[in-house]
């Protein structure tokens, strides 16, 4: 059985794939993964074994979901790839940092399927299962107009390399929360804020943010074989905390422009 969708629309109603992804779905569950890759490799839609990318996704959720090691690690590519393409055609290469903002974009979706796969998932890639087009634009769009207003803010007001603003206590709470469930107004407002101030941080502050207080990664360990935030971006334990002095400076900004 097809494991159902679980996000619900802004009026409360659930997301449903179309009949057609459905079928399809049904279609290559028990196909051989050589086979998949293969069809996953495939560029032309209108191709017969062509595999549509919200199938895809599917695949790689429930990859991840069953620790399909293998699987995971030879679709995701291939997503990722059809996704970089995309990106080369529709964002504006006039940006400063169009290039950056690509792998970005592309590092950004790609820890969906990480965070999809923890205990305070989101289920947010339910919408790439039903339409993903709409929804890459969506992740897209959303991305590139944050990038466009961090360049211009940067141009009126540099940041200075080692901040000396209070960090605010509330909002590394919310860092901590932000994807737990609440029905507070107020908490739902603010974490829409935090959130979005996240998305506007450089690339570098950002990502030490979310591997350390959404992923749960330790800044650095002692032990050289233990995956931390300072391994996965190949960096020392004290640039990561001086990243995160940076990032966090930043967010708790929110406060004093309420």
């Amino acid at each position: 059985m097809i494991r159902p969708l679980v996000k619900t629309k802004r009026d409360g109603t659930l997301y449903v794939r179309p009949p057609e992804i459905e079928t399809e779905i049904h279609a290559v569950l028990n196909q051989d993964l050589n086979l998949l890759v293969r069809r996953a490799e495939i560029r032309d839609w209108k191709a017969s074994d062509f595999l549509s990318s919200e199938c895809l996704v599917h695949l790689i959720r429930e990859a991840l979901r069953r620790g399909h090691e293998e699987m995971y690690d030879k679709l995701l590519p291939l997503l990722l790839e059809r996704c970089a393409i995309t990106l080369r055609s529709k964002v504006d290469w006039k940006i400063a940092t169009a290039p950056q903002l690509c792998q970005e974009i592309i590092s950004d979706f790609s820890e969906l399927f990480a965070a999809d796969n923890s205990p305070h998932g989101l289920n947010e890639l339910d919408f790439f299962e039903v339409r993903f087009n709409l929804a890459f634009q969506t992740f897209r769009i959303t991305r590139v107009r944050l990038e466009i207003d961090r360049l211009n803010r940067e141009k009126a007001l540099p940041d200075p390399e080692f901040p000396d603003d209070p960090i605010d206590e509330e909002v590394l709470r919310c860092l901590s929360d932000l994807y737990l469930a609440t029905t507070d107004p107020e908490q739902v407002i603010f974490r829409k804020q935090v959130y979005a101030a996240i998305m506007a941080l450089p690339p570098d502050e950002r990502r030490a943010l979310i591997l350390c207080y959404y992923l749960g990664f330790k800044e650095e360990s002692e032990d050289p074989n233990e995956r931390t935030a300072a391994t996965i971006c190949g960096v020392t334990g004290r640039t990561i905390r001086n990243r995160l002095v940076r990032a966090i400076a930043k967010v708790s900004r929110l406060k004093e422009a309420q």
